[in-house]
């Protein structure tokens, strides 16, 4: 490959969706994932200052990986543990050199009250109806966003998880007529807008449309 076939997006473009040597179609997923991701790349400079400097690299790296959380669980109904592990590390190392003076153990803290309202749900779901209405996957990935928002976060991502996973499960099933669906992308979603915005937002009113 030459450096005219690996420019993300306008490489597609210029090649109208075909590869330059055996002229085979190029799925349409691939400018997409590459689309989103420059989209909220773009996104997360503008709200974090607008200065390149070690929280924007933590920032991208971290979000880079759950990019891919989404795009595997999409696909295979799984988020690699090799992804989770390279999140924690990630966290940890934005809590250490970008850190707001919250110590690293209320993170931990944080990380495991996710982490066994997770399993709460895993295994509660599953006495009631003898099914997973989770994956094990899903509920790792809790404990990861409880260590990267801190427990003050907590209820917020939870309803925001909820009610993203209801829209997103709606539609999924619709589109694919699929029993399970994947719930990474309702809590990739619900991490990113609790990292970007935190408390900026109330969310719950405006969910609920208040006039408050």
């Amino acid at each position: 490959l030459t450096a005219r076939n690996l420019i993300p997006l306008f490489s597609w473009i210029i090649q109208k969706g075909k590869c330059s040597f055996c002229y085979q179609k190029i799925s349409i997923r691939y400018p997409l994932i590459e689309f989103i991701s420059a989209s909220v790349f773009l996104l997360i400079y503008l709200l974090v200052g607008k200065i390149i400097d070690t929280k924007l690299v933590l920032m991208l790296l971290i979000t880079t990986l759950l990019i891919i959380t989404v795009i595997t669980d999409l696909e295979n109904y799984l988020i690699p543990d090799a992804i989770q592990i390279g999140l924690f590390i990630l966290v940890t190392f934005y809590h250490l050199f970008v850190g707001d003076g919250y110590e690293l153990w209320r993170y931990f803290l944080s990380g495991f009250v996710f982490l066994i309202f997770g399993l709460a749900l895993y295994y509660g779901f599953f006495l009631v109806t003898k099914k997973h209405g989770i994956g094990i996957g899903d509920v790792k990935f809790f404990g990861i966003a409880g260590f990267m928002l801190g427990l003050e976060q907590f209820p917020i991502f939870m309803f925001l998880s909820g009610i993203l996973g209801i829209f997103f499960g709606v539609i999924w099933k619709r589109i694919t007529k699929e029993v399970f669906f994947p719930f990474a992308p309702s809590l990739v979603v619900s991490l990113m807008m609790c990292l970007l915005f935190g408390n900026k937002i109330n969310y719950l009113n405006m969910f609920l449309f208040s006039n408050y």
